[in-house]
């Protein structure tokens, strides 16, 4: 009888070219047979294999298949994901955004310089800090400050 071991030494490339062949990704057959191989070893460690390389090629199969349908399910879940934001029409995210540009106009150059450059350019409160000439704690008053003026302009303009 075959070592596990040796199985594994012998059939893992040939199983990974299976993957590829059956449509897994190349950069993921080796995993997907290394999958294979570890949920095949404690039926074969129990005694209820008795075809080592059929049962890993079944095993490497149904792995191929669950991937398939995991990446389909993803597809479906952002397929639908992007439809349910592109349902607005572009008018209306136009206007949100020309909402939000006159919103922070009304804020103090300071605290706006300060939320732009947090949310718009995505800056760490210590690059903010070094692009206005500022200390990290100013960056983190101004920063809380600045969205707390920007949700009181926008809820008086959705109100008023």
């Amino acid at each position: 009888m075959l070592r596990f071991r040796d199985a594994f030494l012998q059939h893992r490339r040939r199983l990974a070219g299976m993957a590829v062949l059956l449509g897994a990704p190349a950069s993921g057959a080796e995993d997907l047979v290394d999958d294979a191989f570890a949920a095949t070893f404690g039926p074969w460690r129990a005694g209820r294999v008795d075809d080592l390389r059929a049962y890993l090629r079944r095993a490497v199969i149904n792995g191929v298949h669950s991937q398939g349908r995991r990446e389909r399910a993803r597809s479906h879940w952002l397929a639908r994901q992007h439809a349910s934001k592109a349902v607005a029409p572009v008018e209306e995210r136009l206007a949100d955004h020309e909402r939000l540009i006159a919103a922070l106009r009304q804020l103090p150059v300071e605290l706006r310089t300060t939320v732009v450059l947090r949310f718009c350019e995505d800056l760490t409160e210590q690059d903010a800090a070094a692009a206005m000439d500022v200390a990290v704690g100013t960056v983190k008053s101004r920063t809380a400050r600045g969205l707390k003026r920007l949700r009181r302009i926008l809820e008086e303009n959705d109100h008023g």
